[in-house]
């Protein structure tokens, strides 16, 4: 049972005694001499002393002299304790935040407030409730993402940014177990990381940065910064947790050679692709690749790494709704096999889902995954419903969040490469 405030105790206080003092005969001012009270308009006159600028009721003039100083105390002491305690909430409101910044330790700070960030979040609630966490919004934040991210996941906002050293300091970021940069803005995360570790070396082993562009993080992957924290792709994590939960057993459970055919071949299905080729590179029999301009984005894939030769190698130049373009496709494998994967892995969930059921309905056999960009009660009930896999980016890169992620009581022991080694 909580315990009773002492400021309810005090106004309760107050009020009993300006009541007892009234029923004592105490006359006030602003009332004729020789008129009786009731004890539901003593009550009322001691309410009103609680209220500034309430009420006209009057000093007390004469009565028992014990009841006028009661009386008098609770004048005072009424508008007193009101100020108080509305000083009292203002201060609360304004100081809080901060108050439970400077007790902050062993706590994780993400810098974004996106789909990556809500699913980190939701995983970690799961495994750790009472872990402090800090989230760092921008000024295009609205109260309301604030006041969700408190109520759903007890997390603290701030405004700023980590390069300044006054966010960095209030923040306490040399006490936190881990510091996540979820932003998309990829040049300004490795800014951000440098400044910490110019800061503070130590921090290395407990920095983990998001890079959205696929070439943009391979291209950086030999610089120190880059070498000295992890650094990951989301499209690349989906994928590989696409692959190692659901493609993976599959094959090894059938024990037969895959074909696959990858309709989208964005930042996506290339991490498919890649990812598939690592894990399974003797499983995979043929691979065909459906992209309005495939050709070109095959080029810029072999720039970043280099296509498996085990396997035979068909590029679709069209868009996957056309029915031209899976025209193209017969012959080249069998559409209805169980052991034929459709990975459905353009940036238009709408389309991804519907060619997939049209898929189905010609094909039933075959293996069909549709991407979406996060989960979909919906869209989990169609595809139930059809018999093909529906899931969202958001939902793969959840599955593949490493435990050292999660479990904040491992701390980073890397340590910041030196310039120029």
């Amino acid at each position: 049972m909580r315990p009773i405030p002492i400021r309810a105790i005090a106004a309760i206080g107050i009020f009993v005694t300006a009541v007892l003092a009234l029923q004592s005969g105490v006359i006030l001012s602003a009332e004729d001499a020789g008129v009786s009270r009731s004890i539901l308009v003593d009550c009322y006159y001691a309410l009103s002393l609680f209220v500034i600028g309430g009420i006209d009721i009057g000093t007390p003039q004469s009565g028992p002299a014990w009841a006028v100083a009661l009386l008098w105390l609770s004048y005072f002491a009424a508008p007193i304790l009101a100020v108080s305690t509305v000083l009292d909430l203002f201060l609360r409101m304004f100081t809080q935040h901060r108050w439970r910044l400077r007790r902050l330790r062993n706590h994780v700070i993400i810098d974004g407030d996106d789909e990556l960030t809500r699913s980190y979040l939701r995983h970690l609630r799961q495994i750790d409730p009472k872990r402090q966490v800090v989230v760092l919004q921008g000024a295009g934040f609205s109260d309301t993402s604030r006041e969700q991210l408190r109520r759903s996941f007890g997390a603290l906002t701030w405004e700023g940014d980590l390069i300044d050293a006054f966010t960095f300091d209030q923040l306490r970021v040399k006490h936190a177990a881990k510091i996540l940069l979820f932003s998309n803005y990829s040049l300004k995360n490795y800014e951000t990381v440098k400044a910490m570790l110019d800061r503070r070396q130590d921090l290395a082993g407990k920095i983990v940065m998001h890079v959205d562009r696929l070439r943009f993080m391979r291209s950086m992957s030999s610089s120190r910064i880059a070498q000295s924290v992890t650094v990951f792709n989301g499209y690349q994590s989906a994928a590989e947790s696409l692959v190692t939960t659901l493609a993976v057993p599959h094959v090894r459970q059938s024990g037969v050679p895959m074909g696959v055919v990858i309709a989208g071949f964005g930042r996506f299905g290339q991490s498919v692709l890649e990812s598939l080729q690592n894990a399974l590179p003797d499983e995979i029999a043929a691979v065909a690749l459906i992209e309005h301009d495939a050709e070109r984005r095959v080029m810029v894939t072999r720039e970043q790494f280099s296509i498996s030769t085990n396997f035979e190698l068909k590029i679709l130049q069209g868009d996957m709704t056309h029915p031209g373009v899976w025209e193209d496709l017969d012959g080249f494998w069998d559409r209805n096999s169980p052991n034929t994967l459709f990975v459905f892995a353009t940036h238009r969930e709408e389309d991804n889902l519907r060619s997939a059921l049209w898929l189905r309905r010609h094909n039933p056999n075959a293996w069909v995954f549709a991407r979406i960009s996060r989960y979909s009660s919906f869209a989990q009930e169609v595809a139930d419903d059809h018999d093909i896999i529906a899931m969202g980016l958001s939902q793969l890169i959840e599955r593949s969040f490493p435990q050292s992620w999660i479990d904040c009581s491992m701390e980073g022991t890397a340590e910041l490469i030196p310039p120029g080694s």
